[in-house]
């Protein structure tokens, strides 16, 4: 009998106290939220294959997933949202990175509110929740990128988030280190490299022989 080699275990006590510490610095809402809210987080990972992204959203590997959970799993007393990580990218990254990618999949999370902005609560008592979307999304292929240039949607909507990330640098807000802005600058220029022709322009962030991960799940 074959088996796959994907598989889910339950995240170590340090991600939820990482977790809880982004809560408490970010997310004064949920923080507060009483009954506290049920979250539940789980490391996927895929036979030690590091090439081979454990994760995927709509087809694109994804470093997260957030997942809003339904009536019946509520009714069993589960959580109210499922967290999913990638272990291998979770690895890879230090202290700083991991809080960015919980606060990220935290990001998502909306209370539903009545009239008068009171949050509104199910059957269960339980807060129902609603996910919001990314500010920014970039979906694409490199190939029309190459043949169309600064025609094509997939060079435009880089080009708009690394302005965007710019423009943010020269407010100089806190996030946006020398690190972030060297990231920037990478970005930007590849963009410039696909619409001058270079074909062998990669992702920044993707090594060879793996594909680029989408930090935006």
């Amino acid at each position: 009998m074959s088996k796959s080699a994907m598989r889910f275990d339950p995240a170590p006590d340090e991600v939820y106290d990482l977790m809880r510490s982004v809560i408490g610095e970010r997310f004064p809402e949920i923080r507060d939220l009483q009954p506290e809210l049920r979250i539940t987080i789980l490391m996927a990972s895929n036979g030690g294959e590091v090439f081979v992204p454990a994760l995927k959203h709509h087809g694109t590997p994804a470093v997260a997933m957030i997942k809003r959970s339904n009536a019946e799993d509520r009714a069993l007393d589960g959580p109210d949202i499922l967290i999913e990580i990638d272990q291998n990218r979770w690895d890879e990254r230090g202290e700083r990175g991991r809080c960015a990618i919980l606060a990220h999949e935290l990001r998502h999370i909306e209370f539903k509110r009545d009239k008068g902005g009171v949050i509104k609560y199910d059957a269960y008592d339980r807060p129902q929740i609603k996910l919001v979307p990314d500010d920014w999304t970039l979906t694409g292929f490199r190939d029309v990128a190459e043949w169309y240039g600064e025609d094509a949607a997939e060079v435009q909507a880089v080009r708009n988030v690394v302005e965007t990330i710019q423009a943010v640098h020269q407010l100089d807000l806190p996030f946006m280190d020398a690190d972030s802005q060297q990231e920037a600058e990478t970005v930007s220029m590849a963009v410039d490299e696909h619409r001058n022709g270079n074909s062998s322009v990669r992702p920044h962030n993707a090594r060879k022989g793996q594909p680029a991960v989408a930090a935006a799940v």
